[in-house]
């Protein structure tokens, strides 16, 4: 569903609360979880929209001088970006 859904049945659910119905917490804090959800994938695709996004990328990772921790620390680095 679309975040504009989740935002119509959000304002209906508070619009019966606001009337005196009583409304399950769980229902929309169920309902918020998916907005919120669906606010972060939207999120994503603003983000990565343009052109350039669907190109590879060349990445150097260099320990420096920092000595043994720095090259551990980039061999972390390394690793977690070929996953």
């Amino acid at each position: 569903m679309s975040v504009e859904v989740y935002m119509n049945e959000i304002d209906t659910l508070l619009e019966f609360r606001s009337e005196g119905e009583t409304i399950k917490e769980e229902e929309l804090d169920a309902i918020f979880t998916q907005l919120e959800t669906s606010l972060e994938d939207l999120e994503v695709k603003s983000a990565l929209s343009d052109p350039e996004d669907a190109l590879g990328a060349i990445l150097k990772i260099n320990a420096g001088a920092g000595g043994t921790e720095s090259c551990d620390w980039a061999s972390m680095l390394e690793r977690m970006y070929i996953m």
